[in-house]
């Protein structure tokens, strides 16, 4: 016998009727749960939610977007969670119409949904989303163009770098190094001066795919970065740049970090030639165990 749930039940009756359908394994129709994640009651809509995991009708998309943004974490967790678990190509519509959302979680969750499908259809409405009032809606918005990997998107994701917020920035300056191009690469040489850290330790880390004079010189002077996490992220791009054991670079095995100093031994160690040994030996009696460790391998393939 199915269960029976009407909105004329009162609380209590709905209640139970929505977990003997849970617990007998019904699947009520979707748009009349879709109503229920309306209820004013958290357990009820909590309960709606369950019912609707084993539901794949897009229909209900809207309902979800509309409680993707209750003050209950748990409902709102689960609404996001439905939201990007779709698989169907239909649902691209009822998602892309979640951009237009008024909560700022319902336009969030709507771009991460849609990152799966790639669809080229729902590429304007991704593209206005870089202009969203919510920073993270606009950072995800690049991360989702950047999956389509389209050559013609990058004055898009550029666009992004320019943003005001750093968080959005540092995800163009993730994205843009997919695409081979004199623009992109002259992006990467002015984030390297960016307000934010994070940003140019991106910057540092895209201009690996450059090999070239220009980009070598750019990740020598961000040698003298103020963020060592910056300044070591240089030193492991110029590992890649089959850059010689440049002075600047010798002298970072005596920087006050230890990471840094790591990557420096590295670099001083892969350029090998007779004085790789000399500048490695001071690190043999190094504070840190990792850095003492690092040069004696050094050493080690350095005698091979």
């Amino acid at each position: 016998m199915s269960a029976s749930v009407n909105f004329e039940n009162t609380d209590q009756e709905l209640r139970a009727s929505l977990k003997a359908a849970l617990e007998n394994r019904e699947n009520l129709p979707a748009g009349e749960l879709a109503s229920y994640l309306a209820h004013p009651l958290p357990n009820i809509r909590r309960l709606t939610l369950k019912l609707l995991e084993r539901s794949s009708d897009v229909s209900v998309i809207p309902a979800l977007f509309d409680v993707s943004a209750d003050p209950d974490y748990e409902i709102s967790s689960a609404a996001h969670e439905l939201l990007r678990s779709y698989q169907d190509p239909a649902a691209t519509v009822l998602l892309a119409e979640g951009l237009n959302h008024p909560a700022d979680e319902a336009r969030l969750v709507a771009v991460i949904a849609l990152r799966r499908y790639r669809s080229p259809s729902v590429l304007p409405d991704l593209i206005r989303a870089l202009g969203d009032r919510e920073p993270a809606v606009r950072r995800e918005a690049v991360l989702t163009l950047a999956a389509y990997r389209r050559p013609e998107l990058v004055t898009a994701l550029r666009s992004a770098l320019r943003d005001d917020e750093a968080l959005v920035r540092r995800a163009a300056v993730q994205s843009i190094p997919d695409y081979d191009s004199a623009f992109v690469f002259e992006d990467l040489i002015l984030a390297l001066d960016d307000e934010d850290w994070q940003v140019r330790l991106e910057a540092a880390r895209g201009l690996r795919r450059f090999r070239s004079d220009a980009a070598r010189a750019a990740l020598l002077e961000s040698l003298d970065d103020e963020a060592w996490q910056v300044v070591r992220e240089a030193i492991l791009s110029l590992a890649m740049q089959s850059v010689r054991a440049d002075y600047r670079i010798i002298n970072r095995l005596r920087h006050p970090v230890a990471q840094v100093r790591l990557a420096a031994a590295f670099v001083v160690a892969r350029v090998g030639g007779p004085e790789a040994r000399v500048h490695l030996e001071p690190l043999l009696k190094d504070g840190d165990i990792e850095v003492r460790r690092s040069a004696q391998e050094a050493f080690l393939s350095l005698a091979a």
